[in-house]
C-alpha cells in the first residue's frame, strides 16, 4: 500500500436508488480521479465510509470502480446519523446488531460476498448530551459496535459531529475497545474549545483523522492545517490520518456536468500537503500520516 486516504465516499446513492445512469456515470468521474491519485500521488487506497443503501453504499459499483482503477477501496459497515439509518436499527437490541455486523464481516455486505475492513460510528450530539432524546439509541449502537470490535478484531472510525470526541472515545473503550483501534474522524472544523477535547483523546492513545472541514477557503485549510501541526509539536504524530470527506455527489454532477471540482481526493495532496510544508511539516512526517499511520491502524503489514 501507498499513501492512503481514511475517510472518503464513491457515490451518494445506494443500490435502491441509483440508476443505471448514475452508476455509469460514477464509474467514467471517479475511475480517472482514482488513477490520477495512483499515478500522479503515490497514493493506491482509501476508505470507503458510506454504510448502507439509505445512505449509498452501492458494493457493486464499488468493486468495479476498484477494479477498473486498480485502486484498493476498503469497505466499512456501521451506522451513520439516526436520520439516515435504516429504519430496522431503531428497533434492534445489541445482540442483534452485534450478530448482523459480525455476518457482514465474517461472510459479507448486502449479499455481494464483500467484507468490510473497517467499522463506523457516528454520533452528532447525543452521546454527551443525556438529555438527547437519542441518546440512549445511540448509546446502544456505540456499544453494539464496540462488542462487534472485540469479536472481530476491526478498527473503528466515527463521524464526529457536534458531539465531543472525550464521548464517542468512553462510550467505545468502556466496552474494552483500545483507543489504538479508534480514530475520531472530522476532528478538524470544531473551533478553539474542542482543541482541549482532541489531545485529551490522543494522549489516551487514539487516532485524530482530519478530513478537512476547512477545505472551502483558504483560510479553513490554515486552520485545520495548523491544528495538525499543534498535535505534531506535541508528540502526537503517529496518530494523525488525513483525508477530504470527497465523493461523487450526482446531484452536483448532474447540474453541472462533473463532480464537486471543489472537493476531490487530490485536494489532500493539492491543498492540505503544500499548506502542511510552509508549517515546517517535514516530507517524512507527512508521509507518516499517508502511509505508516493508516496501514497501523488498518493492521495491514
Amino acid at each position: 500500500m501507498q499513501a492512503c486516504l481514511t475517510h472518503e465516499h464513491l457515490t451518494l446513492y445506494g443500490t435502491n436508488e441509483a440508476s443505471i445512469t448514475i452508476r455509469e456515470q460514477a464509474l467514467e468521474i471517479i475511475v480517472p480521479r482514482l488513477r490520477e491519485l495512483r499515478e500522479k500521488y503515490h497514493c493506491n487506497a482509501m476508505v470507503e465510509c458510506t454504510l448502507s443503501g439509505s445512505t449509498g453504499r452501492d458494493l457493486v459499483t464499488y468493486a468495479e470502480i476498484a477494479r477498473q482503477a486498480k485502486f484498493h477501496v476498503i469497505a466499512s459497515t456501521g451506522f451513520y446519523t439516526v436520520a439516515r439509518s435504516p429504519w430496522w436499527m431503531k428497533d434492534a437490541s445489541v445482540p442483534q446488531l452485534v450478530r448482523r455486523w459480525q455476518a457482514e464481516v465474517r461472510r459479507g455486505m448486502d449479499g455481494t460476498g464483500i467484507r468490510p475492513g473497517v467499522l463506523k460510528a457516528t454520533a452528532e450530539t447525543e452521546l454527551s448530551d443525556r438529555r438527547h432524546r437519542h441518546h440512549g439509541l445511540v448509546t446502544r449502537w456505540f456499544e453494539a459496535l464496540a462488542r462487534t470490535q472485540q469479536a472481530t478484531g476491526l478498527p473503528i472510525t466515527t463521524h464526529l459531529g457536534d458531539d465531543q470526541p472525550v464521548a464517542q472515545l468512553q462510550a467505545l473503550t468502556k466496552y474494552g475497545v483500545a483507543p489504538a483501534a479508534i480514530t475520531i474522524g472530522h476532528a478538524d472544523g470544531h473551533g478553539p474549545k474542542a482543541v482541549d477535547q482532541l489531545l485529551m483523546v490522543a494522549d489516551q492513545g487514539a487516532n485524530l483523522s482530519f478530513n478537512c472541514a476547512g477545505l472551502a477557503t483558504k483560510q479553513g485549510v490554515r486552520r485545520d492545517m495548523a491544528l495538525v501541526k499543534l498535535l505534531v509539536d506535541r508528540g502526537y504524530l503517529g496518530q494523525i490520518t488525513l483525508s477530504v470527506d470527497a465523493g461523487f455527489w450526482p446531484e452536483v454532477s448532474l447540474r453541472l456536468g462533473v463532480g464537486d471540482p471543489k472537493r476531490t481526493y487530490r485536494c489532500v495532496f493539492t491543498q492540505l500537503v503544500p499548506v502542511l510544508k510552509k508549517l515546517g511539516i517535514t516530507p517524512g512526517q507527512i508521509k507518516q500520516m499517508l502511509v505508516a499511520n493508516p496501514r497501523r491502524h488498518l493492521g495491514l503489514k
